[in-house]
């Protein structure tokens, strides 16, 4: 069973590095995350605080999939810049947030509504015959397998500035853009006029959503 606790305060461990070798705060971090959390009665989130030299510290924050995603740890990111900026100006800073307990609630009542009725029937109707995914190459083996590779490729400093100029300009997010090129590319490889391809969605519908740390992501 999923379930929530209140929050309750909690103390922010510390760790300083500032008189060892940079490597054993590296060795530290790969062991720490290598660290799996207990499911059961606990927290699912790990905060230290680091400090590097007088002048340098940051963060390690560990959290599972669980409750969080991507988006989740941006908010984390701006949150403890922001608050740290308005501590520095003697400003007053901004802890109320919309918290997930309130989209479960939200969520509830829109399962019970006209509206999901309506979007369910019009998604059964739309896929009442599932399209044909859209591949490059043809499955050669009947094995099924989650296991992956993956590839890097770091784009020059120039071309990335470009694209998000062109981006701003043109107000489309650079995932927009990358599916784009794709669905481009996969047209010109496939010949096909009509692509299905699969994708990750962010999943949140509105502002209060994009303000909520939680797990809202979908394939």
């Amino acid at each position: 069973n999923q379930y929530y606790v209140p929050y309750e305060p909690f103390a922010v461990a510390f760790k300083d590095f500032s008189n060892v070798d940079s490597q054993e705060l590296y060795n530290w971090e790969i062991e720490q995350t290598r660290i799996p959390f207990n499911l059961v009665k606990s927290q699912l989130f790990e905060f230290t605080m680091i400090k590097v030299s007088d002048n340098e510290g940051g963060y390690y924050i560990k959290m599972h999939h669980l409750i969080s995603d991507a988006w989740s740890m941006t908010i984390v990111g701006n949150s403890i810049m922001s608050n740290y900026l308005a501590i520095l100006n003697n400003t007053e800073y901004d802890i109320d947030k919309p918290t997930y307990a309130e989209y479960i609630q939200n969520y509830d009542e829109y399962k019970n509504s006209e509206k999901n009725k309506k979007d369910h029937e019009y998604w059964v109707n739309k896929y009442d015959v599932a399209p044909e995914v859209t591949t490059l190459k043809p499955r050669t083996t009947k094995e099924n397998s989650i296991a992956s590779n993956r590839k890097t490729f770091v784009l020059p400093e120039k071309l990335c500035k470009k694209m998000y100029e062109y981006s701003s300009e043109n107000k489309v997010s650079i995932f927009a853009m990358y599916m784009t090129a794709l669905s481009m590319y996969m047209h010109r490889v496939t010949g096909k006029e009509k692509l299905n391809l699969g994708t990750i969605l962010l999943n949140r519908s509105n502002r209060a959503e994009k303000n909520t740390m939680g797990m809202f992501v979908e394939t």
